[in-house]
């Protein structure tokens, strides 16, 4: 078993599945917030997430596939399911993280203007990046948009 196959979340794996076949319309809790990301996102947006939830939600996993999956409009770069499944491993051991100067248009904040992203990379074979929406709501909910991998 490879370094990469041992990060593999299968709950995540099980999700996507359940999301694609039409299973499930829930959204699926992710990994915590770390102290060392809480003050990355702070220094980058000036929003506090020390008590927020993070979330994959149906809508980023159809996202994915058809931007990054077997038939991917963009690339096909997510089209093993166990890729999107190391997620997690890629929030909680990032390398960078960077805000997104478009923001997060499907996502807004309290006032109606559309909230901030921010794009986590991790060098894994090339490297991989996840998108998520940072929505300044009462909900104190992270949303994963997209994740995607670049060629080594």
């Amino acid at each position: 078993m490879s370094k990469i196959e041992k990060k593999v979340n299968k709950e995540i794996v099980n999700y996507v599945v359940a999301v694609l076949s039409g299973t499930t319309k829930s959204n699926f809790k992710l990994i915590a917030v770390s102290n060392r990301e809480a003050k990355d996102i702070k220094k980058l947006t000036d929003i506090d997430i020390k008590d927020f939830s993070r979330y994959l939600i149906p809508d980023s996993v159809r996202h994915i596939i058809k931007r990054h999956g077997v038939k991917g409009s963009a690339d096909s770069s997510m089209q093993d399911i166990d890729d999107i499944a190391i997620m997690e491993y890629v929030l909680a051991n990032y390398d960078t993280i960077t805000l997104l100067e478009k923001g997060a248009r499907p996502f807004l904040n309290k006032d109606g203007t559309h909230a901030k992203a921010v794009r986590y990379q991790k060098k894994i074979n090339g490297n991989y990046y996840i998108a998520e929406a940072i929505p300044d709501t009462k909900k104190k909910e992270l949303i994963v948009m997209t994740a995607y991998k670049s060629a080594k």
